[in-house]
């Protein structure tokens, strides 16, 4: 029973989540561990950040293969 999405997130640190079976959970969330989620750029530059850096390993790798 996974979490669809939060609904809701209130000044003192509590959550409504959705949950998969379409109950709502609610629950404090410690400060220390609550996470923003990225914005869609944030989200793309780490995509093409990975690719690139993807890329640049397997070009290296092929590279040494070739000595």
């Amino acid at each position: 029973m996974g979490a669809v999405s939060v609904l809701w997130t209130s000044s003192d640190g509590y959550e409504a989540i959705l949950m998969s079976s379409g109950m709502i959970f609610l629950h404090k969330v410690e400060e220390m561990i609550r996470i923003p989620f990225p914005t869609e750029g944030e989200l793309a530059k780490a995509v093409a950040q990975t690719r690139a850096a993807r890329a640049a390993a397997e070009e290296s790798a092929r590279g040494e293969g070739s000595c």
